[in-house]
């Protein structure tokens, strides 16, 4: 699934000069479902891109990870990696997206640099230092408050691993305990003493962000990102919040499905699907027929919602999904049906 073909639309930007020869000049990308995109670009920066996709059946979410990001100028690669949604417009016809980028910057044509005489090489390449110079000055000026903020933090989050790495090796040389009664009772013991030694750097870094000003955010993120992920990203929890994989274990959506028709209900089930492991669990709910409070629900409070029986939540199932198990129950009250679609083992 692509959209149409991409012209580049003019931009003026402080960052980034593309080539005059725009309209040869695209942005191709995948998404987390390994759907290939190719899309407008409407403005670029060093930290972030603005681009238009005129499919209206892609599929784009917040935070989700654009993979094999590239934008390319008169055939010439300019960025090469991955991007992170950081905002969404959908106009109906037109979905106009707001990226994070990386470091995927192809910053040197170092060919160029031995073309042609010596002297001439270091000349084009010295130009090229100076012009990178330049643009990575005016691009990570960063506040010195929060420059500040992120060292008071990076400098806590750093002794805080310290000891706790000292301590973990403690527990994985004890053999007389069970290694995971152990932890569990030397963590829960210094939970929140860590936590509160960690609030007031957060704290001061919150108040320091908030003087951030819009068109800075994308410099100040990439700072954060440079200071912070040596430190944070060895967490698993900060790890995949971070980076997105998919394969997850369960997919849970409840109150969304009152609210829109079997069409689109039955698309978002097959998108839960792809994010799910081998074996993963989708569950879905929805208000049932038999609401025993749909008058009062109406009539008082006008929660007008689409109701659905137990045909039209299996009717939600896939086409051509060989599930392992699928079934719908209800609560007790008998009010909401759930809709349980378990994935095969391989």
């Amino acid at each position: 699934m692509t959209g149409r073909p991409a012209i580049l639309r003019p931009i003026s930007s402080p960052d980034m000069d593309l080539s005059s020869n725009s309209s040869q000049s695209v942005i191709t990308c995948r998404n987390s479902q390994g759907t290939e995109l190719t899309a407008n670009l409407l403005r670029i920066t060093r930290y972030s891109v603005v681009f238009e996709v005129y499919n209206p059946y892609s599929i784009l979410q917040l935070s989700e990870v654009l993979s094999d990001f590239r934008i390319m100028a008169s055939r010439r690669l300019l960025y090469q990696g991955k991007a992170v949604v950081s905002n969404l417009l959908n106009t109906g016809i037109v979905l106009v997206c707001e990226a994070m980028l990386d470091e995927g910057w192809v910053e040197v044509d170092f060919l160029s640099g031995v073309s042609g005489t010596s002297l001439d090489g270091s000349a084009n390449l010295a130009n090229q230092f100076a012009t990178f110079m330049g643009e990575w000055k005016s691009a990570n000026h960063v506040h010195d408050p929060f420059k500040l903020a992120v060292a008071d933090l990076a400098s806590t989050l750093t002794g805080i691993q310290h000891w706790l790495t000292g301590i973990d090796v403690g527990i994985r040389t004890t053999v007389t305990r069970r290694r995971e009664d152990l932890e569990q009772e030397i963590f829960s013991g210094i939970e929140d003493r860590v936590v509160n030694e960690v609030l007031p750097t957060m704290q001061h870094f919150e108040e320091v962000s908030a003087e951030v000003g819009q068109a800075e955010v994308a410099v100040h993120k990439s700072y954060v990102r440079r200071e912070l992920h040596p430190i944070v990203l060895c967490s698993p929890f900060l790890y995949r919040t971070y980076t997105k994989p998919l394969g997850y274990d369960l997919v849970y959506c409840a109150g969304l499905f009152d609210y829109l028709s079997q069409r689109v209900c039955k698309r978002m089930v097959e998108l839960f699907r792809t994010m799910l492991k081998p074996g993963g669990v989708v569950i879905v709910t929805n208000v049932a027929t038999s609401n025993p409070r749909k008058a009062w629900m109406e009539y008082v409070m006008e929660w007008n919602l689409i109701y659905r029986d137990e045909n039209e939540m299996m009717d939600l199932v896939p086409e051509g999904l060989n599930p392992k198990d699928t079934k719908v129950g209800a609560d007790a009250t008998g009010v909401n049906l759930f809709l349980e679609i378990e994935l095969a083992d391989g």
